[in-house]
């Protein structure tokens, strides 16, 4: 039998008159009705491609009118084929137990409507399922189980932001570029390694242009033959060498989503734009690009603000380029 010496003391402290309420001193969270709601990060304003656009050939999916698994999921919206489902599963076997609507939903969209992997135009609402080019059918299996707005969201707005290969041509030549790209955006300086190398290659020949991109073959013939514009590249690429506090600091601005880009919330003294050389209106233009949605609840503000940006960008490009001569005459 214990003594009452032995008791552990109660965290409330009772007075001994009856007519005062005891003093609680728990913590605050123990002393609340019901849990408090988590502060997290990945707020619906920094979530990518998860939102019910009409130009989604899965909108059903994402309004919850329509429940799939994951092998039917792939058959039907990714156009392959059951050898080629059940062979991506050998290769990885979590893939039919990761959630539709959370996994493999957001990833799908991402390699169709940001990486360019569809068969036909897509934003036709109604058209059905839009199926996987054969060539996008060659991801390597293991993207889906990736990490879309930590990892491969963030490092691939930043080869595109710094014009190395990105989005369609990643996939050119059977995905092996996507492949190096999956294996190198894990860590930080093995990314910083594989930008520098290609930064050397293909130079900084893959930045937007009207919204087109260089084909990679037309990069490699020229290094095959040794054109004076590749050699140039290589030779001055020492100048501006990519380096993990560059990427961080993209990365954290990337992480804060479309509210902090459009209301300029960048960090004291704007620090994090410093040491990624960007702007808060290109970082606009590049979440959306990533899929983010725009027209989320309460942010009109920031529709207003980025259809400035994008005023401010049309403006650049009619000082810079022909796109927009028969603008300018009229």
């Amino acid at each position: 039998m214990s003594s009452e010496t032995d008791v552990i003391p109660s965290p409330v402290i009772r007075i001994k008159s009856g007519d005062e309420k005891p003093i609680d001193q728990r913590p605050y969270e123990q002393r609340t009705k019901s849990p408090r709601k988590a502060r997290r990060v990945n707020h619906s304003f920094q979530h990518l491609y998860r939102h019910d656009g009409k130009m989604f050939d899965d909108r059903q999916i994402s309004l919850g009118l329509k429940l799939l698994t994951s092998k039917m999921y792939f058959l039907e919206y990714g156009g392959y084929s059951d050898a080629m489902v059940e062979d991506m599963r050998k290769k990885f076997p979590p893939l039919f137990d990761l959630d539709v609507k959370r996994h493999l939903m957001p990833k799908m969209r991402f390699l169709k409507y940001t990486l360019g992997g569809c068969e036909s135009k897509p934003g036709e609402p109604g058209s059905g399922p839009i199926p996987l080019s054969e060539v996008a059918k060659r991801v390597p299996p293991q993207y889906f189980g990736a990490r879309l707005e930590r990892t491969i969201a963030p490092r691939h707005a930043f080869l595109m932001h710094i014009g190395i290969p990105n989005g369609s041509v990643l996939l050119e030549n059977d995905a092996k570029l996507f492949l190096d790209f999956l294996i190198s955006c894990r860590h930080t300086k093995t990314f910083c390694v594989l930008c520098n190398k290609w930064k050397r290659i293909y130079g900084d020949s893959y930045l937007i242009n009207n919204g087109t991109y260089q084909s990679i073959s037309t990069n490699l013939k020229k290094r095959e033959a040794g054109s004076e514009s590749v050699e140039r590249t290589e030779a001055g690429s020492g100048q501006n060498i990519i380096t993990p506090k560059q990427v961080e600091a993209f990365d954290t601005l990337f992480h804060r989503g479309l509210m902090a880009a459009a209301r300029n919330d960048m960090g004291s003294q704007n620090q994090f734009l410093k040491n990624a050389e960007i702007t808060s209106g290109q970082m606009i233009h590049l979440l959306i690009q990533h899929g983010a949605n725009p027209f989320e609840k309460g942010t009109f503000f920031l529709r207003c603000c980025y259809f400035f940006v994008l005023l401010q960008l049309g403006k650049h490009r009619m000082r810079s380029s022909h796109y927009f001569k028969g603008k300018r005459s009229s």
